[in-house]
């Protein structure tokens, strides 16, 4: 690991957008993390925009489900844009691996599609 590495296991807030610009396909998603030491959970949730490319897009753009836990590891980056004359920037993890942990919400235990580690 290098120094700009983060390891995050968390939910999926809402289905991934897939999106296709060029040959490469780009998920985005957010996640969401809870503090288990924290007693108020309501004030213990992290939340965490992710933006997956390739491969690793299309699986979690298959796969990935509102709900859905997952393990994420990758690079914290921070995007910068202007909009409406202001500037504004945010911090996205660029994902250099996912592992989808358990199952979807809509599957049952006789239909799990395979995981897979590390894509």
């Amino acid at each position: 690991m290098h120094g700009n590495t983060v390891c995050l296991l968390m939910h999926m807030v809402d289905a991934p957008e897939l999106i296709k610009p060029n040959e490469t396909s780009i998920a985005n998603f957010s996640g969401a993390w809870n503090d288990p030491f924290e007693k108020d959970k309501a004030r213990s949730a992290s939340f965490f925009d992710c933006k997956a490319f390739g491969k690793q897009a299309e699986i979690i753009g298959e796969y990935g489900a509102k709900g859905r836990q997952i393990l994420v590891e990758g690079k914290i980056k921070q995007e910068r844009w202007e909009k409406d004359g202001q500037k504004r920037s945010k911090h996205v993890i660029y994902v250099d691996s996912i592992q989808l942990v358990g199952k979807r919400h809509d599957e049952s235990d006789g239909n799990a599609k395979p995981q897979s580690s590390g894509w």
